[in-house]
């Protein structure tokens, strides 16, 4: 391999098979398929918006695709000063994070991943601490050594959880985290505990959720562990990875992250599952009641990168992943308050009534019917299963969620009133 490119692999029943290669030019990064890997009976695209054929892929729509894997923010920020690399240099930044992401590829400047090189490190006494209390410096620390790469700006790294000891480890090589592990970094309060609430509010009301559980951390917020859904354990030695692809790497890169004026990403995110699934009027439905749980819990922050869709293992089929990332932002009045992937008008929402919820309905696929039953049993459910997971969170040893819950259950009362 050149000195300007990179190789990718993806893992496939546990093992590496070369996909193509990303090669840097004076236009940007390009990435084509292997030779070898298009003649394959069992090889299948990587991404909804690079298909399986010959020839070098533009860069925009390279770079839209294998940024998507990358850190965003402070945290590639962060990472760029430690490499003495520029923001914008994909390749430099898929070097050197090159042996764990989201999904099932990993990246080499040679030969193949080595499998005997996989181990794992336990953590040291005190760096959860360290990591709840000054995450801008440990985060970046912790991707580097494992060289991993999580995408997004919050301050997160991945970590091996071995239940028969209730131990954590650092994934060495190519050895697979089994969570994330996020922290709080000083800019919204009780950041993790809310997420905590909101995902096993999704839970209660019986949505796929990422499983969730906080970690105490004294004197500190807690952290927040976070279960991949996108590594499976087939009883080998090490977990598989899942490929998936997020909504935003998926859309011609002309799309933004967050929904525009009349952007109308419902519909192009209900036209997503629709194509890939094997259950696309399933899938629509399924889209816009996670709509109506965003509104519900008022989680603004929805933006494409929080909408994903995970491969089976042999990369046959494809469907709808486990929510993840779920927060209350309204109760930060910093923050936006226009929703990642709306329901039409001025995409507040606290703006949101009956007339959007249908129009979004139709433009989703799913009936009237289907969305005027869904949203009553929303608003009659949302409370108890509210209560719930503040009950749960808070048994769990951290009492300030019943403050946290009160706010949220507020605000959904405010927003449900807005539709009579």
């Amino acid at each position: 391999m050149a000195d300007n490119g990179i190789l990718v692999y993806r893992e496939y029943f546990g093992l590496f098979e070369e996909v193509g290669h990303v090669m840097s030019s004076h236009d940007g990064a390009g990435f084509s398929y292997s030779e070898g890997y298009l003649n394959s009976r069992t090889s299948q695209a990587i991404s909804r918006a690079l298909p399986l054929q010959p020839g070098v892929f533009s860069a925009r729509a390279t770079e839209s695709f294998f940024n998507g894997i990358l850190p965003e923010g402070s945290m590639r920020r962060s990472l760029g000063r430690a490499f003495h690399a520029d923001n914008d240099d994909m390749i430099a930044f898929m070097t050197r994070l090159n042996d764990e992401s989201a999904g099932a590829l990993v990246f080499s400047e040679g030969k193949a991943p080595l499998l005997e090189d996989r181990g794992y490190i336990p953590l040291e006494e005190g760096d959860f601490e360290h990591f709840a209390k000054h995450p801008k410096e440990f985060a970046p620390r912790a991707a580097r050594r494992s060289r991993l790469s999580l995408a997004g700006a919050q301050m997160k790294i991945g970590l091996f959880y071995d239940a028969a000891s209730g131990s954590w480890f650092y994934p060495q090589g190519v050895a697979p985290s089994s969570h994330i592990v996020k922290a709080c970094d000083g800019s919204f309060l009780h950041q993790t505990i809310n997420e905590a609430i909101c995902m096993k509010v999704a839970a209660e009301l019986g949505f796929e959720a990422a499983s969730c559980r906080l970690i105490l951390v004294a004197g500190q917020e807690p952290l927040l562990a976070v279960k991949r859904f996108d590594r499976v354990d087939v009883g080998d030695a090490f977990l598989h990875r899942l490929h998936q692809e997020d909504f935003f790497q998926a859309l011609p890169d002309y799309f933004k992250k967050y929904e525009p004026t009349d952007g109308n990403y419902a519909n192009h995110c209900a036209r997503i599952v629709a194509e890939e699934s094997r259950n696309p009027f399933g899938e629509r439905r399924l889209l816009f009641s996670r709509l109506l749980l965003d509104w519900a819990i008022g989680n603004a922050d929805n933006h494409l990168k929080n909408h994903s869709m995970l491969w089976s293992e042999d990369w046959l089929s494809r469907e709808t992943a486990p929510l993840y990332d779920l927060t209350c932002t309204t109760l930060y009045p910093e923050l936006d308050r226009e929703m990642g992937v709306s329901f039409g008008r001025s995409r507040r929402i606290d703006d949101i009534e009956l007339d959007d919820v249908m129009a979004t309905a139709r433009s989703c696929g799913v009936g009237a019917r289907f969305a005027r039953n869904e949203l009553e049993e929303l608003t009659e459910r949302f409370l108890p299963a509210l209560s719930g997971a503040i009950e749960a969170v808070a048994k769990e040893g951290f009492p300030v969620a019943v403050d946290v819950g009160k706010r949220i259950g507020a605000g959904f009362k405010e927003r449900r009133a807005k539709l009579r």
